[in-house]
């Protein structure tokens, strides 16, 4: 079970988004003033966040932060609290936005920007606009958003071992501007990145609120409601009565487009599903195709950690049901920060590590891939992306581990136990091999394609090349 960050925040933030926000994705929320804490209190939090309306901060808090606390500020900070900031990070804090001053400073970790933008598209809130992010080597700053003076707006940065967020802009997380998902994810980024426990995106892994949006439980009933009617060509079966079919079909649309602002990655792909679906609907639901939509598809695209797609094709699943029938995904891309750093020099550009969020029944099979092949189309393609679900692969070998070791009576070393007991860790080493051993198909005397479903060579063939990559 991960640990949510929990949170200090001043009782006037009660009952606001940006709270709300928090408190869904898992973090928990404690109401103080800040003036009277003690040390028991403060070594239960995680993170503070101050608005304007906290004129100081106690030295006992401050020396909270130096020991590896984090500080939310939102708003343009008091003069008290500006000069606690200016003296304890050797950078200039004033209030006033066009007047912040932030000097990068030698030395340092710098904050990794993936934690921030994860599910970040655009910032449409206030006056703020993206920017380009200066993440200086060796600086201990990351500006993160900029407002359209050129001021920061975002601003992150260490104090000794622990880290603070200025949030200059206080409009960014009024209760207006978090109806935007990209400016509410950014708001819990932030927040997670200087929680105490160094909370990264993919370790506030919450459950994802998608899961139970009406629209995603309407669209999933929805396609099960379909699949039965379909042959295994992904057609009506026939003398199938087409008014049932098109009433859900109009369904699955509707539910679509409620869900498709959740979705930016997928916009272009989202619209072209939709009209996809109508035009099958139209005429007549024979043979499905979908050519369209899966070349609208690019997951290949926005590989940064914890970016969510929704998928739905016609299509067939590996290791699991054979027809192309209607399949609605929601999953979510892993991609650690080392795996991005390796893959700038150790390419593989079509590889789409993910796990799942939630799926209908075609999916509920020990199937690990989700591969453009099986989608039914007029005409084959030129493939851009193979995902692959690193969370089933990981859970998979931890079961298969654990029941050999079981079987075999065998004591594993302190650090393979360690890992084979932590899903998380697990992911991210399938991801790792998954990258290179994709790679490595496509390398080497006797080269492979990369995805299995398109071989054509005999078993104890492709046997050979599986040991070769391995």
């Amino acid at each position: 079970m991960r640990k949510f960050p929990t949170v200090g925040v001043s009782p006037l933030a009660k009952g606001t988004t940006a709270v709300a926000a928090l408190e869904a994705r898992g973090f928990e929320v404690f109401w103080t003033d800040f003036t009277d804490l003690t040390p028991a209190e403060l070594e239960g939090l995680d993170v503070l966040i101050v608005d304007i309306a906290t004129p100081v901060l106690p030295e006992s808090v401050w020396a909270w932060i130096n020991g590896g606390g984090g500080l939310v500020c939102v708003g343009q900070p008091s003069a008290a609290i500006a000069a606690g900031l200016s003296a304890r990070t050797g950078r200039t804090w004033t209030p006033g936005l066009s007047e912040l001053v932030s000097l990068s400073a030698p030395g340092g970790d710098t904050i990794p920007a993936y934690d921030l933008l994860a599910g970040v598209d655009q910032i449409k809130a206030s006056s703020a606009h993206w920017a380009a992010i200066a993440d200086v080597e060796g600086s201990v700053e990351l500006v993160v958003l900029r407002s359209s003076a050129a001021a920061p707006s975002v601003v992150l940065s260490h104090v000794e071992s622990g880290r603070i967020a200025l949030i200059a802009d206080a409009g960014l997380v009024a209760d207006f501007a978090l109806a935007d998902h990209s400016a509410r994810e950014l708001w819990i980024n932030t927040v997670g990145s200087v929680a105490r426990f160094g909370a990264s995106s993919d370790e506030l892994e919450a459950e994802s609120d998608i899961v139970q949006h009406p629209s995603w439980l309407e669209l999933k009933a929805a396609v099960e409601a379909f699949r039965p009617l379909q042959a295994k060509d992904g057609s009506l079966v026939e003398g199938t009565d087409k008014r049932k079919p098109r009433t859900l079909i109009t369904r699955i649309v509707a539910a679509l487009g409620d869900l498709a602002p959740l979705f930016p990655a997928d916009e272009a792909y989202l619209a072209q599903l939709r009209a996809d679906l109508a035009t099958w609907s139209t005429d007549g639901f024979g043979v499905p195709d979908f050519l369209d939509s899966l070349v609208a598809f690019r997951p290949d695209l926005s590989r940064v950690d914890r970016v969510e797609h929704l998928v739905l094709f016609p299509m067939y699943t590996q290791n699991g049901n054979p027809n192309r029938n209607l399949e609605a995904v929601l999953l979510r891309v892993v991609w650690p920060d080392f795996v991005a750093e390796l893959e700038k020099t150790y390419t593989n550009p079509q590889f789409v590590p993910v796990e799942f969020l939630d799926f209908t029944a075609g999916y509920d099979t020990a199937s690990a891939v989700m591969f453009p092949e099986t989608v039914a189309v007029r005409e084959v393609p030129k493939f851009t992306w193979g995902a692959i679900f690193c969370d089933r692969e990981a859970a998979r070998f931890r079961r298969v581990t654990e029941a050999s070791v079981e079987l075999l009576g065998v004591e594993l070393p302190d650090d393979i136990r360690d890992m084979v007991a932590d899903q998380q860790r697990c992911e991210q080493a399938f991801v790792l091999w998954d990258m290179v051993h994709d790679r490595t198909h496509s390398h080497g005397d006797l080269p492979f394609d990369p995805f299995m479903i398109k071989q054509r060579q005999p078993f104890w063939m492709y046997g050979l090349e599986e040991l070769r990559c391995d």
